[in-house]
């Protein structure tokens, strides 16, 4: 009996859908195949950020790698650690890049090598405590400042494309040109960047012009802790509405994107073009600085915000099409979460003022959100307040008045350097100075010296030294008498007068003095003398006094008549002592004013005559003038025969 023409038509079915399923299995097993081919190496780290000495264990994930895949950890490109999918260092530091090789064996001898995501790590220095006195008085105050320098404590970090990308300021494909544009190290709205220098030709990235397989995208290497948003310096064109409208960024980390930003034109492009602005590689001030000639190119400040601070490996500009709308990238900086500090006494700031109460130890600690660093600490003692004191002395006896004495000061807690103020009955005397030597004293005086000492705690701002009462030795009294006048030839006794326990007197000069050992000599002086009396008592303290003897010419003798009869009496007009004034006038005249005689000096006498014939008996005049200062002499002199 013939089958029915139904259950052939089921059986040729069975066999064409079993061939069927044969066809999907040995394709799902193709693909799985080629999934499962795909070689990959991808290293993490806990924690992602640390301190410095701090140990930070990697761990590499391997898929697809074979049996007996082979680990190579390297920091900065040299090989570390063993063959081992882990890895743990406390010797990197901030800067540093971990990355693993692994290597397989693969058919007829060949060898396979898979290269990990590199992690370029963020160790935080531990702050310290920039101090150097640890002791304080009680009852004052101490800064204590925190040292966080250094890049990792940095909140911008510019980011450097030169290995990557040749960044430059560009025209772009309409030929606008960018005017007064520096290069070098800016800080642009308070942001540092690195700027690139200008290039006439398509040398930098941009959405129709980027390198790589792929034109429209740019990777950024970021590879950094705690980044918050990126800034992003970028030269758009806005010819036409919506400048780099069909831009979006994108950021990744440990090969998986995290978040995304789609660039909409204004509502994402921060224009910073001012009419001035001044940059800061020369501070020089340019007009319509960061703006095309034709007023189509500007430079604009894209920041792009993350939802939260995490970590970034790699930042993506992604361009997606769009009439004409670019977006140059010249320049970019990752801004990171601002390194946090905390006290020991539950302040922030990097710098703080304590007053403790009593011996304390503070500390301080810092944290980028990942890390934490204990920092240095300082014991903050008090330092025990000091009593100064100063005592002075004498180092000479008593004096006679007149010499000097000397005093010195002996300090007692002044620190370094103290100043020294010398007093004499609470006047100001002297120098800053141990000693203080004067010879103005007077018996009674009292010296003092005040010192403000140089030390870090006193329980008194300054001190008085004791007081010393000066006690001079007694001083004779002497009086060497009254002036006196004499005339030539003349003697007189001087009439000094002296008090006290006298034991020697002398005069001087000797000279016309007939004994000047003894308190009233004689004196006969020839010529006008100060005779000065020294005399000393018991306590050797001496006096002087002096007295002026004038002595004056004999005075001249002018007789009022003559003789001249050659008698032999009288007959020449013979003055006495006329002759010791040697520059003397005289001069004679008759009773209508005519001098009859006149001569210089008086060598030769007038014997009544004029013009060698005798004149008639009468009353003539003189004028006599002895040229030493004295009054002129006048009278009459009578004529008789």
């Amino acid at each position: 009996m013939k089958p029915l023409l139904s259950t052939v038509l089921l059986k040729k079915w069975l066999r064409a859908k079993h061939r069927l399923w044969l066809v999907l299995f040995c394709i799902f097993q193709l693909v799985f195949a080629q999934k499962a081919s795909a070689q990959l190496v991808t290293i993490g780290s806990q924690p992602t950020s640390g301190c410095v000495g701090q140990p930070i264990a990697f761990t590499a994930v391997a898929a697809n790698l074979g049996a007996a895949p082979a680990y190579q950890w390297q920091v900065n490109g040299v090989n570390v650690g063993a063959n081992q999918n882990k890895f743990t260092s406390s010797t990197l530091v901030n800067g540093d890049v971990v990355q693993c090789r692994v290597t397989t064996p693969g058919p007829n001898g060949t060898v396979s090598t898979t290269n990990s995501n590199a992690l370029t790590m963020t160790i935080l220095s531990p702050p310290t405590i920039v101090q150097h006195d640890t002791a304080i008085c009680p009852g004052s105050t101490m800064l204590l400042q925190a040292d966080v320098s250094g890049a990792a404590y940095a909140k911008f970090k510019p980011v450097d494309f030169s290995n990557q990308f040749n960044f430059n300021i560009s025209t772009n494909t309409f030929g606008h040109q960018f005017v007064n544009c520096p290069t070098g190290n800016v800080t642009f709205n308070g942001v540092p960047y690195i700027l690139y220098p200008w290039s006439d030709n398509f040398t930098g990235w941009n959405a129709s012009n980027a390198t790589g397989p792929d034109p429209r995208k740019l990777f950024i290497p970021v590879n950094e802790d705690g980044a918050v948003a990126i800034n992003l310096l970028a030269n758009t064109y806005f010819g036409v509405p919506g400048p780099a409208s069909y831009v979006s960024v994108s950021f990744w980390a440990n090969g998986a994107e995290v978040y995304k930003k789609d660039l909409i034109g204004d509502q994402d492009i921060r224009d910073f073009n001012a009419a001035q602005f001044t940059n800061q590689i020369n501070n020089v001030t340019t007009t319509n600085a960061w703006l095309s000639p034709n007023g189509q190119n500007r430079l604009d400040n894209v920041r792009i915000q993350m939802p939260s601070p995490t970590r970034i490996d790699s930042i993506v500009v992604n361009d997606h099409g769009g009439n004409g709308q670019r977006l140059f990238i010249i320049g970019a900086t990752v801004e990171k979460t601002p390194v946090a500090l905390k006290w020991s006494t539950g302040e922030t700031s990097p710098s703080i003022t304590v007053a403790p109460s009593q011996p304390t130890t503070y500390t301080v600690m810092a944290t980028n959100g990942v890390a934490s660093c204990s920092g240095g600490s300082i014991h903050v003692s008090f330092i025990t307040p000091v009593v100064p004191s100063i005592s002075i002395s004498q180092l000479t006896g008593n004096v006679c008045p007149g010499n000097p004495v000397t005093f010195t000061a002996s300090v007692f807690n002044g620190g370094n350097g103290p100043t020294l103020q010398w007093q004499v009955n609470g006047a100001d005397a002297g120098t800053n100075s141990f000693t203080f030597t004067t010879n103005s004293l007077t018996t009674g005086d009292i010296v003092t010296c005040r010192v403000t000492p140089h030390n870090l705690c006193l329980t008194i701002p300054t001190a008085t030294s004791n007081a010393i009462t000066a006690t001079l030795l007694p001083q004779p009294v002497v009086d060497a008498g009254p002036n006196v006048t004499i005339h030539q030839g003349d003697a007189t006794q001087l009439k000094a007068t002296v008090s006290g326990d006298i034991l020697n007197t002398q005069w001087s000069p000797a000279t016309g003095l007939d004994n000047p050992g003894i308190l009233n000599p004689i004196a006969t002086p020839t010529q006008t003398t100060k005779y000065t009396l020294l005399v000393q008592n018991q306590s050797t303290c001496t006096a002087i006094d002096s007295v002026i003897i004038k002595v004056l010419p004999l005075d001249v003798l002018i007789p009022n008549a003559i003789s001249p009869n050659h008698d032999g009496v009288n007959d020449v007009w013979n003055i006495q002592h006329l002759d010791q004034f040697a520059a003397c006038t005289v001069n004679i005249f008759n009773r209508y004013g005519q001098r009859l005689f006149t001569s210089t000096g008086y060598a030769r006498p007038w014997d009544g005559t004029y013009k060698n014939k005798r004149l008639p008996a009468g009353t003539y005049y003189y004028i006599i003038d002895l040229k030493d200062g004295s009054a002129v002499r006048s009278g009459y002199v009578v004529l008789v025969y």
